[in-house]
């Protein structure tokens, strides 16, 4: 079983840990995975630069031999925007794994990067 530092429960876990359990988890599970993170623009605003139609792409798209998902993780109350509901519909749609998860949804979380 993965280790976990978190309290899976906790709603209000931040970002980061929430970020970084799940990257350690997938590791130990022989995952891969990319994940773009957000710069400080000249504005002094936080934005990930994206080209194309890669607004709202996913924070996680995750690979291990014969099986591929995307994940978009959440913390707090926040909600999907509409772009990133877009690319999950759309990737559904390509028969493309996608997930929603919060920090209350680990065992979920843990039971999918179990699953072979």
């Amino acid at each position: 079983m993965a280790l976990l530092r978190v309290d899976p429960l906790d709603r209000f876990i931040g970002e980061k840990e929430f970020y970084r359990t799940f990257e350690e988890t997938l590791h130990t599970f022989g995952w891969a995975a990319s994940r773009f993170r957000a710069a400080r623009n000249v504005r002094g605003h936080y934005e990930t630069p994206v080209a194309c139609d890669g607004e709202g792409w996913p924070d996680y798209f995750c690979v291990r031999p014969g099986e591929f998902f995307a994940a978009e993780l959440k913390v707090g109350y926040n909600k999907p925007e509409p772009a990133q509901v877009l690319w999950a519909e759309r990737m559904t749609a390509a028969g493309i794994e996608h997930h929603f998860w919060w920090p209350m949804d680990w065992p979920t979380i843990v039971q999918r990067l179990t699953r072979r």
